[in-house]
């Protein structure tokens, strides 16, 4: 005789067995998926932070090297102006 009971838990206990390592290969494509995703979202961020930090760095250039600029000229004009008083007292 079969006891119903263990036949029960038998069937039972191998079908559990059976069921539990097959993953779905669509889960682990979908989470690889969101995965690659999530990391291409967060280089495009970084890219994007760092092309405005490049932009910001060159508007930054950009105005110190106007104001090198007009204090280079101001100074030129300063020696050309005490040359040429320097002349004029020779000259004298």
């Amino acid at each position: 005789m079969v006891d119903p009971g263990v036949g029960v838990c038998g069937a039972g206990g191998l079908g559990a067995e059976t069921a539990a390592p097959v993953v779905p290969t669509g889960t682990t494509d979908e989470t690889n998926t969101q995965e690659t995703l999530r990391a291409y979202l967060q280089l495009q961020e970084q890219i994007h932070a760092t092309q405005l930090a490049v932009e910001r760095s060159r508007k930054d250039t950009d105005a110190a090297m106007a104001e090198n600029a007009k204090a280079f000229a101001s100074r030129l004009q300063g020696i050309e102006q005490a040359l040429a008083s320097q002349r004029a007292q020779e000259l004298e």
